[in-house]
């Protein structure tokens, strides 16, 4: 039995950076659904763009956390749908170097999914992708043998709903702990369409637009947001709130945490990725070590996880791509800037 089963996305990234990518405003852009920050990444229509560096790796929630993970020291598989192609062995060979076991769902109608970003020299980014394979799983994938672990950490992207229903009743069949880190496409359904699956998590990962689409509450109303997250899932809540840090909800008890200072921003890439699955995995590894002992609703555990979480995603965004920066259990320990109490 694994430690963890991370199911979800995995796709191919290719990573271009240039002083040609410019952030620009326009009037236009306010009240636009189709730019919400206002504002446009844009260079020269018709040209031809240098290109200063290339980077290529694999990406995906379900990847990026599996990563974060097994450098935790934890056994961990992965479970994606991918195409019958290149890319699949390539993200294939990336994982099974980190001593993760892959289980992909090869698809032959469809190519692995693939995004390019685009990089700002500030290190914000457009993400032009491609889903591919990645939306559904073939039933046959989805059993006891592949659903044998501890835990389950599901990044949920643009799966169906008959399939994530399918991934919570094996889990809860095999008494296996769900955290999950949903997406805005869910989210929007709305908490009563959601609630048979937030009934039963042990752990969700929200930020805080996705906090506000799924309460309905204001983006603006954070205290309202983290009342009403309360009522709709018994699970323990990790809300992150990006430049401000973010704040863990447990029972009726709260606490929050700034971040750390990265030493030079490159690329925000798999941060949220890198956040939610290094808390995961510091609770496992406190379980571990515990055993029966362990509480999810130890604040000592909680604010432990919440600094490898902080620190994890802090590293990340130190380097281009989403999975150089991913800290090691020890790197953790090892960096003194990482020690400072910042909760």
């Amino acid at each position: 039995m694994k430690d963890i089963l991370v199911v979800g996305s995995a796709t191919y990234d290719i990573f271009l950076s240039s002083p040609l990518f410019k952030a620009t405003s326009d009037p236009h852009f306010k009240d636009n659904p189709a730019f919400p920050t206002g504002t446009a990444e844009c260079f020269a229509f018709g040209g031809k763009i240098s290109v200063d560096s290339l980077h290529a790796e694999s990406g995906g929630g379900a990847t990026n956390a599996a990563v974060t993970f097994a450098r935790h020291g934890l056994t961990t598989s992965c479970l994606a749908p991918v195409g019958s192609d290149l890319f699949a062995t390539l993200i294939e060979t990336e994982l099974k170097k980190e001593g993760i076991t892959t289980v992909f769902d090869r698809q032959p109608k469809f190519p692995t999914g693939y995004s390019t970003i685009l990089l700002s020299k500030d290190g914000e980014r457009t993400i032009l992708t491609y889903r591919g394979a990645g939306d559904s799983f073939s039933n046959s994938l989805l059993n006891n043998k592949n659903f044998s672990a501890s835990w389950l950490y599901l990044v949920s992207g643009h799966l169906l709903l008959p399939t994530i229903k399918k991934i919570f009743s094996l889990a809860h069949t095999r008494k296996i702990k769900i955290a999950m880190n949903p997406s805005l496409h869910h989210l929007s359904l709305g908490p009563v369409s959601l609630a048979p699956f937030l009934k039963h998590l042990s752990v969700l990962v929200l930020n805080r637009e996705e906090g506000s689409v799924l309460t309905g509450h204001p983006y603006a109303d954070k205290e309202r947001i983290l009342s009403s997250l309360r009522s709709l899932t018994p699970a323990l809540i990790l809300l992150t709130d990006g430049p401000a840090g973010a704040t863990v909800l447990s029972g009726q008890t709260s606490f929050s945490a700034k971040p750390f200072k990265e030493k030079e921003l490159l690329d925000r890439t798999g941060a949220g990725d890198a956040f939610g699955s290094g808390f995961v995995a510091s609770l496992i590894t406190a379980e571990k070590k515990l055993k029966k002992k362990f509480s999810l609703f130890d604040e000592k555990i909680q604010r432990e996880a919440l600094r490898f979480a902080l620190a994890n995603s802090t590293s990340v965004v130190e380097h281009i791509g989403a999975k150089p920066g991913i800290l090691t259990y020890a790197q953790f320990t090892r960096q003194k800037r990482f020690k400072k109490n910042i909760i």
